[in-house]
């Protein structure tokens, strides 16, 4: 109790030498900076630039920023190193820094990926897949070296690069399968491969291979969850429209009226994932004619 009362006591003693400040850093703010929040109070709308008669301090203060972060953290260089820390017995540091660096490179692209950066995203993917392959010591983590391929093959599959998305996610397919002999991987896992691979070979016309991989994917997911689990309705509505592809309409019908089903119970009537639902079910009643 001691401790909180004198760290108060401090944050009291701070605050107070602050507030001697707030004035001016005010006016600083009106001249300098007018959209920023000060210690004043405004209201919604009111101007706040009626003291700014010349740009030279709004630009300097902006140039002084670009300048400054220039200096300390620039854009184009190497500003910093990972390295690893003490605790790590130094015959395994660099393996530890390589899955350190992979995973800081893989978190960018996943990042690029989300700004619809595709062609910066893969760049990024394919500097550490690489690294991660030829490392016996990494590829010994079969599941991790799994998750970084087929994400990287989901960023070209977004992409429109589907012929190297199905290696990819092959790739993944095949490190996943080696881990459920081993006991290191679940079903569920296998399954979302499954589905990846599923949806890519559907986008490619090759049907009845998505057809049958989103079926294992069915498989597993109403063996290990409730029937009436989100996974379920999307292996039903991937495997119902992979059948009316092939003109097998009528044997979709069932599985896509259980997917409408499932998806209006989970999701409500006015959701997306239950519009795509009602499509797929309608494409099956199409090809019946």
């Amino acid at each position: 109790m001691k401790r909180y009362t004198k760290g108060l006591q401090r944050y009291e003693k701070a605050l107070a030498v602050r507030r001697e400040f707030e004035e001016l850093y005010d006016e600083i703010f009106e001249y300098c900076m007018p959209q920023r929040q000060g210690f004043k109070n405004y209201s919604a709308g009111q101007r706040r630039d009626d003291k700014i008669f010349d740009e030279t301090a709004v630009v300097g203060v902006q140039e002084f920023a670009s300048r400054l972060q220039s200096g300390l953290t620039p854009n184009f260089a190497r500003w910093a190193d990972f390295v690893t820390g003490s605790e790590v017995p130094e015959e395994e540091r660099d393996l530890a820094f390589k899955e350190v660096e992979i995973d800081v490179i893989t978190t960018l692209a996943t990042l690029k990926q989300a700004q619809s950066k595709y062609g910066e995203a893969i760049d990024l993917y394919e500097r550490a897949l690489p690294t991660a392959r030829e490392s016996k010591e990494l590829q010994s983590n079969t599941l991790w070296l799994a998750h970084h391929v087929a994400n990287c093959a989901e960023i070209y599959r977004k992409s429109g690069d589907l012929h190297k998305a199905v290696t990819l996610h092959t790739e993944a397919l095949g490190y996943r399968e080696f881990a459920a002999k081993e006991h290191l991987c679940s079903s569920l896992e296998l399954s979302l491969s499954f589905t990846q691979l599923g949806t890519t070979e559907a986008a490619l016309g090759n049907y009845s291979e998505a057809y049958h991989l989103h079926k294992r994917a069915l498989s597993v997911r109403v063996e290990q969850l409730d029937f009436y689990h989100s996974l379920v309705s999307e292996s039903l509505n991937y495997c119902a429209d992979a059948l009316q592809a092939l003109g097998r309409g009528k044997e979709g019908v069932s599985l896509g009226m259980h997917a409408v089903r499932i998806r209006k119970h989970i999701f409500g009537p006015n959701h997306p994932a239950y519009a795509h639902a009602l499509s797929v079910l309608a494409s099956c009643y199409h090809c019946i004619g």
